[in-house]
């Protein structure tokens, strides 16, 4: 059986920590760093673990949106991360941090600054998706879903559930169907996926109205050592901060309509 690289699990890594950051989840957060762990930027010299904590990880509430365009990694410590953020007054920068990780935690963050990009308005992705500037706390607790997912960590796969959440797969899936409430949900996902013996998620997450439709690319090795890669498209509804209702569908194009 073959295993992730150094590379791809360290990438997996440092996503889960964005993630966190922006869900605002500091407990989920936390373990990933060293305890040795040092962070640097222009306005931070090496400060520890706790500083880093107290006073950069709650900073999320300065932000509309942040997402990862690209997460690289370069040996099997470093990764690279490339990423855009808005600010609470429209504005957009773009910043690079190289991010060491070592037997699985974050050792070391170097921080550097780009500059504020000039606003375009909305456009499309290949799904025909509006890819706009909304996203908000909501879109960061759902994408933690997906991390936790492919992570295996089925309880905080469900932490941002309602308790009366309506959860519907296409039926042409593996027990698919519609589910009610986390418990029901919890199951479905730790189900979907033992079925898989490699598993990589790569999420996308658009504002569509009040609607937020994530485009998942899942690729990998199911169990059976079937190599298999689809692309679906899941529907949210949030309400106070929890998921309320979820719809998949098997063809991303539906979600359209």
């Amino acid at each position: 059986m073959s295993r992730p690289s150094a590379g791809e699990s360290n990438v997996a890594v440092v996503e889960a920590a964005f993630a966190h950051y922006l869900a605002g989840d500091r407990a989920a957060a936390e373990p990933l760093y060293a305890p040795d762990f040092a962070f640097t930027s222009p306005q931070d010299d090496r400060i520890d673990k706790k500083t880093f904590l107290d006073r950069c990880f709650p900073t999320a509430s300065r932000l509309n949106s942040q997402r990862l365009l690209r997460v690289v990694a370069t040996s099997d410590e470093l990764v690279l991360a490339y990423y855009e953020y808005e600010l609470t007054d429209r504005s957009t920068f773009r910043n690079m941090e190289a991010i060491t990780v070592r037997a699985g935690l974050i050792s070391e963050v170097q921080v550097f600054f780009g500059g504020e990009q000039a606003l375009t308005g909305t456009s499309r992705d290949a799904s025909g998706l509006e890819v706009g500037r909304a996203p908000d706390r909501d879109v960061a607790r759902v994408l933690a879903g997906y991390t936790a997912y492919a992570a295996g960590d089925f309880d905080a796969a469900v932490a941002w559930l309602h308790p009366a959440v309506e959860w519907i797969e296409p039926v042409e899936f593996p027990n698919g169907g519609r589910r009610r409430g986390p418990a029901a949900v919890r199951e479905y996902l730790q189900g979907s996926r033992q079925g898989w013996r490699e598993l990589r998620s790569r999420p996308i997450a658009h504002r569509r109205g009040e609607l937020i439709v994530v485009v998942h690319d899942v690729s990998g090795v199911r169990v059976d050592g079937t190599p298999h890669r689809a692309r679906v498209a899941d529907v949210f509804t949030m309400t106070d901060g929890l998921v309320t209702r979820m719809q998949a569908y098997a063809d991303p194009a539906e979600a359209l309509g």
